[in-house]
């Protein structure tokens, strides 16, 4: 019988065929079970499971030269050859708090124009863990601005559906958005 050098000593090829086999095995139970915990501490994720409504508040507007760090707002133009404007993208981030005003999370628009055709906006809510929200995230498609509609979400929204509305309110001057959500 032949034997094959391994380490120290010397094994025959039936022993290290079956030290393979076992590492091998070893290997898959360890990823099998790093799996299985990596799940397990990722923790929530399922997604809602009855309807709800959250309302959102953020400042109301977004200027790009506001020199907030808290905002970051762009609109980029294009021209065609002539010098003509033909469409447009514009980028929004700002800060959402809850009816609360405790910060929440991260609202993220972006737009995009192009002459005579109108715009179509994706629209981000990017939240954290609070007395009216849960760790995920939220994401809407519609045409101009809101309201748009839920297409899905991470997180604690993963099976997330419905619609995003807004409107300017007069007597605190913020932008309240109002997030209505369907399993």
């Amino acid at each position: 019988m032949s034997r094959v050098a391994c380490g120290r000593g010397s094994r025959t090829r039936k022993g290290a065929a079956h030290d393979e086999e076992l590492s091998v095995g070893v290997l898959i139970a360890a990823l099998l079970i790093s799996g299985t915990l990596v799940g397990v501490s990722f923790g929530g994720g399922g997604g809602i499971t009855e309807p709800e409504v959250i309302e959102l508040l953020e400042p109301p507007g977004c200027a790009v030269d506001d020199n907030d760090p808290n905002t970051f707002c762009r609109v980029y133009n294009f021209k065609d050859d002539e010098g003509l404007l033909t469409g447009e993208t514009s980028r929004f981030r700002v800060a959402v708090s809850d009816v609360d005003g405790n910060h929440v999370g991260w609202y993220f628009l972006q737009c995009d124009g192009a002459k005579s055709t109108g715009r179509t906006c994706s629209e981000v809510l990017r939240l954290k863990e609070g007395p009216y929200t849960e760790r995920g995230t939220i994401v809407a498609m519609g045409v101009g601005l809101p309201p748009a509609a839920i297409v899905g979400g991470s997180g604690a929204y993963l099976n997330a559906h419905g619609e995003m509305s807004g409107e300017i309110q007069r007597d605190d001057h913020l932008f309240h958005l109002f997030v209505k959500l369907i399993p």
